[in-house]
């Protein structure tokens, strides 16, 4: 007798994509603060004192000897992961050496709001 038979072959590529596991932020460690810098008509060198919720942490920082195109720009230190839920407050002085005097103040508030 003679068989007739016909064998068919295929596969199937299977291709699995799993979740991703849970993740959170590691820490708050530190703060970038960025300005435009100020300007001295009498062209006196100048420096900036960054206070954070009125505590100094930079004390006579000098942006490039003071040409006027560059930025200020500081990493600080700080912890402010126990502040999330409160007002955090940035003060920049720029202080000429002739005692003039020109401060800016941002209020940030990070407080999650509840939507209705």
């Amino acid at each position: 007798p003679f068989y007739l038979c016909r064998i068919s072959v295929s596969y199937v590529e299977l291709t699995l994509n799993r979740n991703l596991g849970e993740f959170d932020f590691y820490s708050y460690s530190f703060v970038t603060v960025d300005w435009f810098p100020s300007n001295d008509a009498d062209n006196d060198l100048f420096s900036y004192d960054i206070y954070i919720n009125e505590k100094l942490y930079v004390d006579d920082f000098v942006i490039r000897t003071n040409l006027h195109s560059s930025f200020g720009s500081v990493n600080i230190p700080f912890q402010f992961e126990e502040l999330l839920n409160q007002e955090i407050t940035i003060k920049i002085i720029a202080n000429d050496r002739s005692g003039g005097v020109k401060e800016v103040l941002k209020t940030l508030n990070f407080r999650l709001k509840m939507l209705i």
